[in-house]
């Protein structure tokens, strides 16, 4: 790379050389003693000729070009892009040049303006063009129209200035038309203004090749200033003639510009080579910069003061004002370019905000959020979840066994195992839920607004998505601990969900344990009562609640009793109101199917008995979606909350939908608030089509609920509840069932009350 730069460096420095020596030569030559018509002659061709070369020298790399073009490569590219520019830019003032000479040769003319000035204003377009194209400075392409717009300023306040005094009288006193005494200004102030854009857009650059660029252009461009304003001069007053020293400028104008675009061309091979170096951000400009262009601007406001003061008029007076008033335009112009341009910056600013914040939010491996935003968010969701009365629940979730899998088959396998898992993690989850990369091989999920059993849900459905997937060298599981509350600290739910945890994995690893306080064996003894064949009564020490289960032994591997324990701990916990509420009717619901049956009054099973406990039991879990505020309110509902609570059929139906051992209670739990008339909710059932054990259960629950205190009534005398009882038979409850309840004596359902009241009273102790 060192050889091929010192080659082209010898190559442009050759190329200097030469430009250097024609241009004097050709200025020796306009100061011999040749006559006026064979200066003219030889100015008129070599003008052309020049031209030619230097467009052949300008486009000597486009194969180069043409190559990144096709590849699409010049957006990254700005220097193919600018010295292409450049090039056309002297294509057209070859043009010109030809028009010019044959018009002063053959036609024997000199006119200005004439056809041979579009040539000369369109490779102006295309300088300027090449010129905003420049890579010499980090900027974006609004900000470079921004640059430009700025030179103009400055040159527009420069030449208002300068027509009161000198550029003014000048012009005044030339002989040509007014269009060509506009262009003959014109000139100048485009020169000018390239040369101030050019000159602003290369100041911060640092590379000598770019350095080197800037000076070929500001040279070229300068001799155009010179050369313009002496053609502008001399044609305004009848003296131009071809051949003179002045056209030294466009000579060596065109030659430099041909050497700028020849080595922006080397510099595009070395961008190409280096195409991830070209890609910039944009960075905002400094105070000075954006000061300048304002600098000369209080002159032209003072001279328009003294001109208003003063009362002057004429030609002077009015193209101050039209140059002021351009000025003030070119000024607004330039001020919504710069909002445009702070607001696209903004933008920049907030993506790549966005996208810090990602990276110190964003676990690297599997694209979850890391720990620290799961801390933030758990504390989050805890605080609205308090305010709000409902729950938040926590999944941790462990990868089995990862230390042998990572020492079996590598660390880069097991990488790939954990970014499996976490996209199973974030596929699984609900819209809402928070899943993260706790840290090494332990995930987490923050579900906000869920209870225990539709955390269940979501935990065995991560579980088992992860137990179905393949994975490159062996089987991976998770075992899953999962906490709720909804009043607690982060810590202290982000330590139940580790016991949680820890006791799925002392169970065997590849299952989802609920954080539950241990079970006691209550006898069946102490109730009296007789239920399904291998069934017996157990009770949790913290929650008082009461679980239907074979055996002691048995609690935590049966399908429904760890399950049945959370969701029930959580219900009471929801509503104090509720605790004991599913016991007691429980109860109710088996001595009332017990006594239907024997009076012939309806045939139930032991499966449908031990359906009718399981959905009595849990009839309320829908309740779980429903404030606490609302379940306390002392007074009357507004409808929208009657809405709300009329919904909890459904809800809790939808939570154990997917629990196979839990389908036992769906009947119940969806149809407990139905009528023998019809008139009750969620799906209007009517008589027979409700299901028995949501019609035994309907008349419990009211006997329950009437004889219990509520915070809006105290409880109903026994016999207003029998009389309430008699008189909705056929209405709201199945007759049978109604006459089996008046058949069972006052005493026997007195029993049963203070037996429960006996175990809410044993547990408090406990």
């Amino acid at each position: 790379m060192d050889v091929e730069q010192s080659s082209q460096r010898r190559k442009i420095e050759r190329s200097t050389l030469f430009i250097a020596g024609f241009a004097g030569l050709f200025l020796l030559f306009t100061f011999s003693g040749a006559n006026e018509e064979a200066k003219q002659t030889i100015s008129d061709i070599v003008g052309p000729m020049t031209a030619a070369g230097a467009l052949i020298w300008s486009f000597w790399n486009l194969p180069d070009r043409y190559r990144a073009f096709r590849r699409g490569e010049f957006k990254l590219c700005r220097e193919g892009c600018s010295a292409t520019f450049f090039s056309l830019s002297i294509a057209s003032f070859g043009i010109a040049e030809s028009i010019w000479g044959y018009l002063d040769l053959v036609l024997r003319e000199s006119p200005f303006p004439s056809w041979a000035d579009v040539g000369y204003l369109t490779s102006f377009v295309f300088l300027i063009s090449g010129i905003l194209s420049l890579p010499t400075r980090r900027m974006r392409t609004l900000a470079r129209f921004r640059v430009l717009v700025d030179s103009f300023v400055v040159t527009t306040a420069l030449v208002t200035f300068s027509w009161f005094f000198i550029l003014g009288p000048t012009v005044m006193s030339g002989d040509g038309s007014s269009l060509a005494k506009t262009l003959g200004a014109l000139y100048p102030l485009f020169d000018l203004a390239m040369l101030g854009c050019v000159m602003m857009l290369t100041m911060g650059s640092r590379e000598p090749a770019y350095i080197r660029i800037r000076n070929f252009l500001a040279i070229g461009i300068g001799c155009y200033v010179a050369s313009d304003v002496a053609f502008g001069y001399f044609s305004l007053h009848g003296t131009y003639t071809s051949g003179n020293p002045w056209d030294t400028g466009w000579i060596l104008s065109n030659l430099v510009v041909a050497q700028a675009a020849f080595s922006l061309s080397k510099q595009q091979s070395s961008a190409l080579a280096n195409k991830d170096q070209t890609l910039e951000a944009p960075s905002p400009p400094k105070f000075w910069r954006m000061v300048l262009p304002y600098t000369f601007v209080p002159a032209v406001a003072l001279l328009l003061a003294y001109i208003w003061h003063e009362d002057v008029a004429g030609p002077l007076a009015l193209g101050v004002y039209i140059s002021a008033g351009t000025l003030l335009a070119l000024i607004l112009i330039r001020q919504v370019l710069a909002i445009a341009e702070n607001s696209h910056l903004y933008k920049y600013l907030q993506d790549a905000y966005r996208e810090l914040e990602a990276l110190a939010t964003t676990d690297g491996m599997t694209g979850l959020p890391n720990h620290r935003l799961f801390q933030e968010r758990l504390r989050a969701e805890i605080v609205t979840c308090r305010a709000q009365g409902t729950p938040v629940t926590l999944l941790l979730i462990d990868v089995d066994r990862f230390k042998s899998y990572n020492d079996n088959f590598g660390h880069p396998a097991g990488d790939e195992a954990l970014r499996i898992v976490g996209r199973i993690l974030r596929e699984s989850v609900r819209g809402n839920d928070l899943p993260a990369r706790y840290g090494g091989e332990e995930f987490a999920a923050i579900l906000p607004s869920t209870a225990s059993a539709q955390a269940y849900v979501v935990a065995e459905r991560i579980r088992t998505a992860c137990e179905a997937q393949a994975f490159p060298f062996r089987q991976v599981t998770l075992s899953i601990g999962i906490a709720t509350t909804y009043e607690g600290e982060a810590t202290e739910l982000i330590e139940r969900s580790d016991e949680a945890l820890y006791a799925a994995k002392n169970g065997g690893r590849n299952r989802v344990e609920i954080e539950t306080s241990g079970l006691i064996t209550v006898p069946t003894e102490s109730t009296g009562f007789s239920y399904p064949e291998g069934w017996s009564l157990q009770t949790s020490r913290a929650h008082g609640i009461h679980l239907l289960t074979t055996s002691k032994e048995d609690v935590e591997a049966h399908p429904a009793g760890p399950l049945l324990s959370a969701l029930l701990a959580i219900l009471s916990s929801h509503s104090r109101e509720l605790e004991h509420h599913p016991d007691r009717v429980m109860h109710y619901c088996l001595r009332l199917a017990e006594q239907a049956a024997a009076r012939g009054a309806i045939s139930i099973t032991s499966s449908q008995m031990a359906d009718l406990h399981l959905g009595a039991i849990l009839h309320d879990i829908g309740k779980l979606g429903v404030p606490e505020a609302i379940l306390r309110k002392p007074g009357l509902l507004t409808d929208a909350e009657r809405e709300i609570v009329h919904r909890h059929p459904i809800q809790g139906a939808e939570m154990l939908a997917d629990i196979p051992s839990l389908a036992g209670a769906l009947p119940i739990v969806r149809s407990h608030h139905e009528r023998w008339d019809g008139t009750g909710y969620p799906d209007g059932l009517s008589g027979r089509a409700i299901p028995l054990g949501a019609r035994i259960f309907a008349l419990a629950d009211t006997l329950d609920a009437m004889w219990s205190d509520r915070p809006y009534r105290k409880a109903m005398e026994y016999s207003a509840i029998r009389d309430e009882i008699r008189r909705s038979a056929g209405t709201k409850f199945d007759p049978s069932l109604v006459e089996a309840f008046l058949s069972i004596p006052r005493a026997e359902w007195e029993r049963i009350r203070s037996e429960a009241d006996w175990d809410e009273s044993q547990n408090k102790a406990a």
